[in-house]
Formats: C-alpha cells, sequence, structure tokens
C-alpha cells in the first residue's frame, strides 16, 4: 500500500511541475463558481479533525455531483485526471449517473498530503430502483495548497 502512495504521490509531482500554481488555481476558480446556500445535497460527517478545506472540498464536491452537474465536479479533479480524461470523456464516464439526496462521511484516513475517505451515498427515488445507497472509497491529494479528487478510473479500477 505504501508503494502505491509513493508512487501516486510522485506522479502527481511530476504532473505538477508542468502545470504553474496560478494557471490551474485561476482555472479551478473560474469553473467551481458554488455557493454554499445552493447546496441540495444532505451532507454529515461522522468524522472529527478532518481539515476544514478538505471538509469543504468534499463537500462541494458531492453536492454537485449528486446534482449531476460533473463539468463543476471535474474543477475538483488532481491535474493527472485532467490530464488523462478530456472534459468530454469525463462527462461520458458519468453519463448513467444517479441523482443523490444524501451524503454521508464515514471515515478519513489522513497520511502527508493524502486522505483516504469513505463515503455512503443515498440515491433520489426518482429511478425507482432496489438500490438506494452505495459505499464508496476515495483519494483526495494536496497539492499546492489545495485538495483535489483523485478519479478512480473505472475501466482499471485504480487511482
Amino acid at each position: 500500500m505504501f508503494n502505491k502512495l509513493m508512487n501516486l504521490w510522485l506522479f502527481a509531482v511530476v504532473l505538477l511541475s508542468l502545470i504553474s500554481p496560478q494557471q490551474q488555481l485561476r482555472a479551478d476558480t473560474a469553473n467551481r463558481n458554488s455557493s454554499y446556500s445552493d447546496f441540495q445535497i444532505d451532507f454529515t460527517s461522522t468524522v472529527d479533525n478532518v481539515p476544514d478545506a478538505l471538509l469543504k472540498n468534499i463537500m462541494e464536491y458531492w453536492n454537485f455531483k449528486g446534482q449531476l452537474q460533473f463539468e463543476k465536479t471535474y474543477a475538483f479533479e488532481a491535474p493527472h485526471t485532467k490530464y488523462q480524461f478530456s472534459m468530454e470523456k469525463y462527462l461520458n464516464i458519468h453519463q448513467k449517473a444517479r441523482k443523490l439526496n444524501e451524503v454521508l462521511l464515514l471515515n478519513v484516513e489522513e497520511l502527508f498530503d493524502i486522505a483516504d475517505i469513505r463515503v455512503k451515498i443515498f440515491f433520489s427515488d426518482d429511478d425507482h430502483s432496489d438500490i438506494n445507497y452505495q459505499i464508496i472509497n476515495e483519494r483526495w491529494i494536496l497539492l499546492h495548497g489545495k485538495w483535489c479528487h483523485v478519479f478512480r478510473n473505472p475501466m482499471l479500477n485504480i487511482y
């Protein structure tokens, strides 16, 4: 596990060296356009001592994801995800996503600038499916003072 974390970290550092922090921050700020009063997803955390910046980004990310606003979740993705997936590919991957009405943050494990989190998401009743929740493990990394989501490649099931 430690070797995978180190490999991911080194890969991210190399990619980030290709992108200036100012360019990345300007692009991300322009794409998010979030307002906390616009939250439509109930978000609850059972975890104490989560860094404020990480918790804020997790909440915003899942609020947009729950509303199927993937053009806004793309702004939270780490640079290597954006390098691997264009916005069009990213949107295509998410085209069958379901609306959410609640997100529960179950666990956060931090190691240096990497946070592995576990969330339980509750789907909206609009699609009349038998499955009404799912537990998801995610990774977030701290780059240039900003927490970024690490997209799990659905084809390979890796970060």
